[in-house]
């Protein structure tokens, strides 16, 4: 079971709605719930979570006969007009008020997200106003407050009720709960404003204010100023909550000796920078000044009912570049932030609180400038390092998506900092690049996966995993084990057997490595690096493994160099030799990451998993005569060196030759270890029903023939 999914439906094919940000020549709907496997093999390559349909997401919903329609952008920092609202999207986390110092009160009802705005919307009711928050969490209503700046002044006028900041306006519009008052900003006196009012809607964590035309007439009002910030509120002095200047305690917001506003969340930022996008948020609100955040609404579009998207504007929506997304997950373990940090340490899979623990998520993608080939978009994943977030994948996006025919570039935030791309982290990663495949068209064979330190790590195993997803993989000083500082074998690492990369290289056969490493790696300690490397070496496989002079430190492959080595190589879903390694230990049914095929085999099964110490492993190695090719040769590995922009590199490189043809037999040769069963899609691996199997077992197995109606039993 998925955490709010009903029930998992995998490969089930979902007719998308309206999209949100759609129609510009770059973004294409997408008729599948996700364009990432090809639709003609089955079964489908990758985990059940990436074929889930989308959950439902009430924050994203407009309530039954409520007066809002228009779909969210889901993009971040950007606003647009969509029949006949005005909506902003915010970014999400990013509420972390005059600086990163800043941290809730530990209460829970606080969720250490209260004050994080995902949306503001407005539109014209009669002759006022209607205005839609929307928060990441809402336990308690009456603990946090927004103040609405409506109007142009010459001069910035103080936010009242203790915000401790300053903005333009005419009126400030305060709602905390249902509670609503109207203030005069020039004079910072109370405005009886008749008709205001403000209800909540708990489920959807949204609030609704209507200010009457008495304050801003809807009706004759052309262009109006709008702004928007958020805090926590003191039910006690009826006032924003004031941050303590150390530790935040149980009621207090904690600013650990920053000084500022007692805001946490300011809108209509667009173009922020930093990496939760609130490096421009935190410089004005240490100087309490938040006049540069604002939109001015126009109301003939409003009232016209017109649908803007403003593309490519400064304040709308891109078509290309970066893009800070959301995406509503399946699983939300509480709302807001995780109620403790993340354990760092432990045994795979371990038991983790997420710390983005709600049900929305974001994501950074970045779009390539050109139009999506009639195949669509590549995709490449670009994974960030431990302690990192979504937008701190290896710096080589726009590189990587310009490649080729083009490739969208996903660096999920994997809900943990250092959760290494296990249960909900690794579910984050499908889940981001199901929500892409509704968003963009995708070619379902262009994938690659890139990564980097605790991203490399990712890079390796979720290439293990499910390598009929990737066409090429480049783990850059990656670590190959979960968990740093493991030296290799015959040391036990603290993550698990299970989570060492050395024991799943043989699942690599299909996909070519670029592996950038450093000689004097103390962090993912090259010693055992260079283990999976003799691995490498020992079964011929391709790769360009690079030792790099120095410790564990920045990115070493340069963007062209990366770009160049991806290319433009796409999947082939049937190869005639499959070697795979199950890890049963992998497999998290909670999460949807889920994994017994590969390639053109199914059903694969161990026959011993009771092993409590060891790791729970099968391999399967299956050449199928019926291609008509001979195993490829592997060429005399090159040693190799270089420099990648000021960084040298001493390596060794090994490629294939062309497969010689043969004459096709209806044969197929498998060997098993470890593994009670198997099922062989024989029109896939190019045999048939007839087909004569030379099977090796270590011990008893069933080898099942798809559509054929036959098995076969050994030992």
């Amino acid at each position: 079971m998925f955490g709010l999914l009903p029930a998992v439906v995998a490969g089930l094919i979902v007719t998308c709605g309206a999209v949100a940000g759609a129609g510009a020549a770059t973004r294409t709907r997408s008729a599948r719930a996700s364009a990432s496997a090809v639709a003609s093999t089955s079964p489908r390559p990758g985990p059940a979570i990436l074929y889930a349909p989308p959950p439902r997401a009430p924050q994203l919903e407009n309530a039954p006969g409520s007066p809002w329609h228009a779909p969210p952008i889901l993009v971040s920092g950007t606003s647009a007009y969509r029949l006949g609202e005005f909506l902003y999207q915010d970014y999400l986390f990013d509420d972390r008020g005059a600086g990163s110092t800043y941290t809730y009160p530990s209460d829970p009802r606080y969720a250490g997200d209260a004050a994080d705005l995902v949306e503001f919307r407005l539109k014209p009711l009669g002759s006022g106003l209607l205005i839609r928050l929307t928060y990441n969490a809402m336990i308690d209503p009456s603990l946090v407050a927004s103040t609405i700046a409506l109007g142009n002044s010459a001069v910035a006028y103080p936010l009242p009720w203790g915000a401790g900041a300053k903005e333009p306006a005419q009126y400030f519009v305060t709602v905390h709960g249902t509670s609503v008052a109207v203030t005069d900003a020039a004079t910072g006196q109370p405005v009886n404003a008749s008709g205001t009012t403000a209800r909540v809607d708990l489920n959807r964590r949204q609030v609704q204010v209507f200010v009457p035309g008495s304050v801003v007439n809807a009706t004759t009002t052309t262009t109006l100023r709008v702004a928007s910030a958020s805090g926590l509120w003191d039910t006690t002095r009826n006032q924003y909550l004031q941050p303590v200047s150390g530790a935040a305690t149980t009621t207090q917001p904690g600013a650990n000796g920053t000084t500022g506003s007692a805001l946490f969340n300011v809108a209509f930022r667009f173009g922020e920078s930093g990496a939760w996008r609130d490096t421009n948020q935190a410089t004005a609100l240490k100087t309490r000044d938040l006049s540069q955040f604002y939109a001015n609404v126009d109301f003939a579009k409003l009232r016209a009912g017109v649908t803007d998207n403003m593309y490519d504007q400064n304040v709308g929506v891109p078509t290309h570049g970066y893009e800070n997304r959301i995406y509503a997950s399946h699983f939300e373990d509480a709302q807001g932030r995780g109620p403790q940090p993340g354990t760092q340490y432990c045994r795979e899979p371990c038991p983790r609180v997420p710390d983005y623990a709600s049900q929305l998520q974001p994501y950074a993608l970045y779009v390539p400038d050109k139009p999506a080939p009639r195949r669509g978009y590549g995709m490449t994943l670009n994974l960030h390092y431990c302690g990192g977030n979504y937008n701190q994948g290896p710096p080589d996006d726009q590189a990587l998506a310009d490649r080729a025919t083009g490739s969208v570039v996903l660096t999920p935030e994997g809900r943990i900092p250092c959760g290494w791309y296990w249960s909900e982290g690794g579910a984050d990663v499908f889940e981001a690049w199901a929500d892409v495949g509704r968003h963009f068209k995708l070619d379902p064979a262009y994938n690659a996966i890139s990564g980097w330190s605790m991203g490399g790590y990712g890079t390796y195993k979720l290439l293990a995993q499910y390598p009929d997803l990737f066409a090429r993989a480049l783990p850059d000083i990656g670590c190959v084990s979960a968990e740093t500082g493991w030296p290799g074998e015959p040391f036990p690492s603290i993550s698990g057997p299970d989570a060492e990369i050395i024991n799943l290289v043989p699942s690599f056969r299909n996909v070519p490595i670029l592996s950038a490493n450093a000689n004097a790696d103390t962090l993912c300690v090259t010693s055992s690096q260079l283990e999976v490397f003799a691995r490498l070496y020992s079964l011929r496989y391709r790769y360009d493994w690079r030792e790099y002079t120095g410790g564990h430190g920045p990115y070493y492959p340069t963007s062209e160099e990366s770009a160049a080595f991806l290319g433009g190589a796409k999947v082939n879903p049937n190869p005639p030799r499959v070697t795979w390694v199950l890890d049963e230990a992998m497999n998290e049914p909670r999460w949807g990451l889920t994994s017994h095929h590969v390639y053109w085999l199914s059903g694969v099964r161990l026959r011993d998993a009771t092993g409590p110490q060891g790791p729970q492993l099968g391999t399967v190695d299956a050449f199928s005569h019926g291609f008509g090719l001979a195993n490829p040769r592997a060429n005399p590995p090159q040693t190799t060196k270089g420099t990648s922009g000021s960084y040298v590199y001493t390596g060794q490189l090994r490629t294939w030759q062309t497969p010689t043809r043969v004459a096709a037999t209806d044969e197929l040769d498998i060997s098993l270890t470890n593994l009670g069963r198997v099922t062989v899609d024989v029109r896939r691996a190019h045999l048939n029903c007839r087909v004569r199997i030379h099977v090796r077992s270590d011990g008893p197995a069933v080898v099942r023939l798809a559509g054929c109606a036959r098995t076969i039993s050994v030992g």
